[in-house]
């Protein structure tokens, strides 16, 4: 079976190596029957019109100059047939080399390859002049001391010049070409390569480099040759319109006898290079037939197989770690240096269990979004959650009062808005008057999640600043300020006096201020707000947001000297995001029995026994000494009196 093979493969490489001389062959064949039935057309023209006009010959200026023009022209089509030959040549060079080595494909510098071609451009320019030279003088002796002499002498020693030059460059370019590839002039292998595959890619990509700086050379004659056959054309212009005609007849006939000859020679020429092509492969020896099996060896195999499988799962795990940044644990933005100011469990489980993952319910006749957890559902853990939002901001700064508090993300789709509006809803919960505002005027939501009209809104007060007793209160101690009507210059509009204006008036009628805005990522409009604010609060979606995007918005904030009040992770499951982080927290809301302080997620503490809002009031309010309250006790037996 391997002899099989290796004949099968000599006699491969026989006719690969034959192939593309068999379409040199079919391409002069078919050239060679178009200009036989041309000279043939070419002759009857000829004869009949010497018939028909009576005409016998030209003079002999006549005759030498179309002489001339026609051994331009013949010339001419024998360089366009050895260029087509050529580039079709190197066409399946080319192509063949990209089968058997891809990343071998052409990265020569082209510095160099324009350097060839003009060398080349210009020794065809100076042979035309040469053989012009010659051609009108055809008995000129070079040895002779006349000007004309020594012009040609200088001509020749120009050529030469040249003619060493592109040989050096040719050289060159042929190195580099095998450079560029990765395989040396000196045959050897590579990795994983035997020197034979080695040699042949190497002098295939020299027969590459050779046909480039063949194409290139043909392209830069036949240039030279149609300049001149242009010249020669001008002057045959002149005759008389018989003598012209005569001419044209005469000179096409030649030209096409010309090429038809040349075709006929090349034609035998590739026929004989046809039969000699052996291919580029031998036999060196015969395969033998083995003693006794060598493969394969099933323990070595297994060992193998487990020790690779151990390897290849325990690099998958690392490398998923390290290329996935997205957040998925308040860990994860604790590791980034922010400071977690809630966590939000993801409440896609309550609304389908619930709502039956309905967008939208009827409540008090208006169509509230089934999202907004402190209408829909405030006793779920996702409720739970925002109350611990709306206590943690209280004290996010213990030495000044905020007011008014930006909410936006890094990028859309992270629940920024359903952040803010449930954030002021649980705000409004607690007694505390509260104005939600749509600042964000590109994609403006709240309205529509409350079921109230859009205007008048924001842009409208902007221009006619309301009495904050007439802002539209959809719901208890909750006022709402919508998006308003469309604007084309929302950054500028949001970044203005009037604005901060706005919001300084809101602070003193309003207990809490907040403002929904654009993503930070994607508009330069949370930046222009949060210098109106007293701080802001950045959101990241569990799975969704990137570590590396975070970051960004947390800079483009921290540029504009946003006071940053923390981050709230949003749609967090603890049981699809990695990162152990126990979430919980005792349920007593509304209650209000006393055993104290409850605080539901961290990093596996969760000290929670369950808490109602008038505890908390007494956790932080009791002063009393000792304490009176349940919450007062807890916290002096926290703080070490244990007694």
């Amino acid at each position: 079976m391997a002899d099989q093979y290796a004949q099968a493969y000599i006699d491969r490489t026989r006719d690969k190596s034959r192939e593309s001389i068999r379409a040199q062959r079919a391409f002069l064949e078919d050239q060679t029957g178009q200009f036989s039935a041309r000279v043939d057309s070419a002759e009857r023209a000829l004869a009949q019109y010497m018939e028909q006009e009576d005409a016998v010959s030209l003079d002999q200026e006549s005759s030498r100059l179309v002489q001339q023009l026609s051994t331009l022209e013949g010339r001419r089509d024998e360089l366009q047939i050895e260029l087509d030959m050529a580039e079709s040549a190197l066409s399946k060079k080319r192509d063949e080399l990209g089968r058997i080595r891809p990343r071998l494909a052409e990265r020569l510098s082209s510095g160099l390859q324009a350097e060839l071609s003009q060398v080349q451009e210009e020794k065809a320019k100076i042979s035309a002049e040469i053989n012009r030279v010659k051609t009108r003088n055809p008995d000129l002796d070079l040895r002779a001391g006349t000007p004309r002499a020594r012009d040609l002498r200088q001509l020749q020693r120009r050529a030469d010049r040249l003619e060493r030059q592109a040989d050096s460059l040719a050289s060159e370019y042929v190195e580099n070409s095998l450079a560029a590839g990765g395989v040396a002039t000196g045959g050897g292998g590579e990795e994983g390569e035997g020197g034979s595959g080695i040699s042949y890619v190497a002098d295939l990509k020299r027969q590459i480099a050779q046909r480039e700086i063949e194409v290139n050379g043909l392209r830069a004659q036949i240039s030279t040759v149609e300049s001149r056959i242009e010249e020669n054309q001008s002057r045959l212009r002149d005759l008389p319109t018989q003598s012209l005609q005569l001419a044209e007849l005469q000179r096409e006939k030649q030209s096409l006898e010309q090429t038809y000859g040349f075709l006929r020679q090349r034609l035998q020429e590739v026929r004989m290079q046809e039969q000699s092509e052996i291919g580029f492969a031998e036999r060196l020896r015969s395969a033998g037939v083995p003693g006794q099996p060598i493969s394969p060896n099933s323990q070595r195999n297994m060992i193998l197989a487990a020790m690779l499988g151990l390897l290849l799962g325990g690099g998958l795990v690392v490398l998923r770690e390290k290329l996935d940044t997205r957040i998925r644990a308040p860990g994860d933005l604790e590791a980034l240096g922010e400071q977690v100011l809630g966590v939000v469990p993801s409440f896609e489980k309550t609304l389908e269990g619930e709502f039956n993952r309905k967008k939208s319910l009827k409540i008090d006749g208006k169509k509230i979004r089934s999202s907004l957890i402190m209408l829909t559902s405030p006793a779920s853990a996702a409720g739970e959650a925002y109350r611990r939002i709306r206590t943690n901001l209280r004290f996010a700064r213990p030495d000044a009062d905020v007011r008014s508090v930006v909410v936006t993300s890094p990028g859309k789709g992270e629940g920024k808005t359903t952040t803010a509006t449930n954030l002021a809803l649980a705000q409004a919960q607690a007694g505390k008057r509260t104005l939600l505002i749509d600042a964000d005027l590109r994609k403006s939501r709240i309205h529509r999640y409350l079921d109230v009209p859009r205007t008048p809104g924001l842009t409208e007060a902007l221009y006619d600043a309301p009495d904050p007793a007439d802002v539209p209160s959809p719901a208890d101690n909750l006022s709402l300020l919508t998006g308003g009507e469309e604007v084309p210059n929302p950054a500028e509009l949001l970044g203005a006096r009037r604005m901060k204006e706005l919001v300084k008036s809101m602070e003193e009628a309003f207990d809490l201020v907040v403002v929904d805005t654009a993503p930070v990522l994607l508009f330069s409009d949370p930046g222009a707000l949060a210098t109106h604010v007293d701080g802001t609060l950045l959101v990241a979606s569990a799975g969704e947001t990137d570590g590396a995007a975070f970051e960004q918005a947390a800079a483009r904030l921290d540029d504009v000297e946003a006071g940053r009040l923390g981050a709230i992770l949003n749609g967090y499951d603890p049981e699809t995001q990695r990162g152990g982080y126990g979430y919980g927290y005792g349920y007593g809301y509304g209650y209000g029995y006393g055993y104290g302080y409850g605080y539901g997620y961290g990093y596996g503490y969760g000290y929670g026994y369950g808490y109602g809002d008038e505890d908390l009031e007494a956790y932080y309010e009791d002063d009393s000494d000792p304490p009176t309250s349940a919450a007062g006790r807890v916290r002096a037996w926290w703080n070490g009196d244990r007694g």
